[in-house]
């Protein structure tokens, strides 16, 4: 009688809660669930015709340097938050941020930088979260505590409320403006602060601070806000873009409802910003305590795919980060995995965002369609040539035909929708057959019969009328030229992007790259130094070493987006006065030594062999001279 009451009750519920609420207008359907004691009620797998997307492309100003930004814009576009050392050349990014650390940016025309300041609390003792006029910064502390965790340290309020503090913090975000960077991030973008001024106070305060900065800075400096899942108009107005950071206070998924309201966010956001109204969603992952490392379950790769399609179909500048939930690791906030479907690539939207039902949306691009389906269960698109299932909390990337989207292997590119060879020298033949080129060893001897301290290449820039030169620079952004004292040596030009050239054979295993280096120009950036490495985009050792001193050996393998420190260094400062650079592989052994001295060393056997590159990073002119490459022999050390 007790199951048959609670039978009753849920039924009557669940029929209140269910009843017309398929997407196609019918009625669900009712069946009893495994255990006998409630009713299940669920749609049948809906048919819904897509209505015709409107012919929509923006056309950018090429006049504007965010626009410039805007249009280079791929078809999913993830950003980086704070987390600068996952960055990696191998992974795109359509905006990053970080606290100051300029020497750490680089700048390119295909992304966005932003700086957060700290201008609601104060860091106490993180010299970091200084402000350039520090002094000034100090003038606006107060005693108050921030409602920080402990992880974050001891955080004060700042006396925003100060009618002095807006100009004092315009005068602070001139000085991020004078260095290039394209907008600032601030975050706690909300009223909902832990200080006295909390609530309207606080809104005209943080109103009224934009307002100085626009008068220093101008309307096209960008404004961003972490606005979390908050809705105000009011701070809206006089913003560029929100940072959605969707907060729980659990390590599973979202519910339904929770989802929902994500659209209706996104919706939102994107009625009331400023132009170009850039939106950066940050869901968080479903983490399983037993394994919180695992980033790629069925689950996190679904929900990946549809907080994917979710930011690149409601917005027209939409940007996803699927990340960790900040209580997953100590230090380990907004830290990620780069999902597959990030390197979706069906060119640029020709449509706006197209809603076929409540929960079911698409958008056209030049290459096909993306549509998602945040419903409870799955539906089945109409788009009139070609029917499509998308699952429940899914999405599905289509191209033009509605077959499934797949990416290109390893090697191959993707135009007009086809995958064809990539006909660049790293990515062909060609290079192979350059790297024979290069390669010194005489014809007919195997690589491991030549005795330690063999020339495999040497290339000192001279006499190039009368032969090749051993460098492959496919990019055509490397010259000769003469030094002051008539030597010839090979130069960078200064680019927007990275600067690199290879030289060498794939099946060098155990090989010194020695080589001479300044700098053109005083300016930061980074060398790094490539050895082993695999010219079809798989594993490589990287000797990274910072302008400014720093210096790390990585391991690296592009094609599986791994990039993952091995090795930290001394410093080891490169200027403008010759510097020798040496990287040696040989056996497990892997040194790293600028002038001499080992500044970085570990033990890795997962590369066994391949060819070499030296690469500098944007906006950093350097001049090279005089590489050599030598058999090493193989040695084996204990990583003990």
């Amino acid at each position: 009688m007790k199951k048959l009451f609670l039978l009753l009750i849920l039924s009557f519920f669940s029929a209140q809660s269910f009843a017309g609420s398929c997407p196609d207008g019918s009625e669900p359907v009712k069946s009893v669930s495994a255990d006998g004691t409630y009713f299940v009620y669920k749609c049948g797998i809906s048919i819904l015709d897509a209505p015709q997307a409107e012919f929509y492309q923006r056309q950018y100003d090429m006049d504007s340097i965010v626009d410039q930004i805007l249009s280079k814009r791929k078809t999913i576009n993830p950003f980086l938050a704070w987390n600068y050392s996952k960055y990696s050349r191998d992974n795109h990014y359509g905006i990053e941020w970080t606290n100051g650390l300029y020497e750490e940016r680089l700048p390119s025309n295909s992304r966005l930088e932003l700086e957060t300041p700290t201008w609601n609390y104060y860091y106490v003792g993180q010299s970091w979260g200084y402000w350039k006029d520090h002094a000034k910064q100090q003038t606006f502390v107060t005693n108050i505590d921030w409602d920080h965790d402990a992880e974050y340290g001891v955080t004060k309020a700042m006396n925003i409320i100060d009618p002095a503090y807006p100009k004092a913090l315009a005068e602070e975000v001139y000085n991020i403006y004078e260095n290039g960077i394209h907008g600032l991030l601030l975050d706690w973008w909300h009223i909902h602060h832990p200080t006295p001024w909390r609530g309207t106070r606080l809104e005209n305060a943080m109103i009224g601070m934009t307002d100085e900065i626009r008068k220093k800075v101008g309307d096209d400096f960008l404004l961003l806000g972490n606005s979390n899942q908050i809705k105000n108009i009011n701070l809206l107005k006089p913003m560029n873009g929100v940072f959605l950071e969707w907060w729980k206070n659990h390590q599973g998924s979202y519910t339904f409802t929770e989802i929902a309201e994500m659209e209706e966010v996104i919706k939102f956001n994107e009625k009331h910003l400023r132009y170009p109204k850039l939106i950066a969603f940050e869901p968080w992952r479903i983490t399983d305590k037993s394994e919180p490392t695992n980033r790629t379950s069925e689950d996190n790769l679904r929900f990946a795919r549809l907080y994917s399609a979710m930011a690149t179909v409601i917005p027209e500048h939409g940007y996803i980060l699927y990340a960790d939930n900040n209580p997953d690791f100590d230090d380990g906030d907004h830290d990620h995995y780069y999902y597959d479907v990030y390197s979706v690539n069906l060119g640029k939207p020709v449509s706006k965002y197209t809603p076929i039902a409540q929960g079911v949306a698409y958008k056209k691009f030049e290459d096909g369609y993306i549509a998602f389906n945040r419903l409870e269960y799955d539906v089945t698109v109409n788009f009139g040539e070609f029917q499509s299932v998308i699952p429940s909390m899914d999405a599905v990337f289509l191209n033009k035909d509605g077959t499934i989207y797949v990416g290109c292997e390893a090697g191959f590119i993707k135009k007009d929708g086809i995958c064809m060879e990539d006909d660049s020298p790293i990515f062909s033949e060609d290079f192979e057959k350059a790297g024979e080129e290069m390669d010194e060893t005489p014809k007919g001897i195997l690589f491991e019969s030549l005795a330690e301290g063999s020339i495999l290449l040497s290339e000192d820039f001279e006499n190039l009328d009368e032969r090749d030169l051993r460098t492959d620079d496919r990019d055509d952004k490397w010259h000769v030229k003469q030094d002051n004292n008539g030597n010839a040596i090979y130069c960078n030009k200064s680019t927007n992007h990275w600067t690199e050239f290879n030289f060498g054979s794939q099946n060098w295993s155990d090989y010194s790259i020695s080589y001479k280096i300044k700098l053109s120009t005083k300016k930061p950036g980074t060398l790094e130094t490539h050895i082993r490495k695999d010219s079809g985009g798989g594993a490589q050792y990287r000797a990274i070493n910072k302008i400014q001193g720093r210096a790390a050996i990585e391991f690296a393998h592009p094609d599986e987006r791994v990039n993952q420190g091995i090795a930290s260094g001394a410093r080891a400062t490169i200027g403008d006065k010759w510097s020798d650079i040496q990287l040696i592989a040989s056996g497990n052994s892997i040194e790293y030594l600028v002038n001499g001295k080992v500044v970085a060393s570990t033990n890795d056997d997962r590369v066994k062999k391949g060819a070499a590159m030296i690469a500098v990073s944007a906006n950093l002119e350097v001049c090279i001279d005089n590489i050599v490459v030598k058999k090493a022999t193989p040695k084996v050390e204990s990583s003990q």
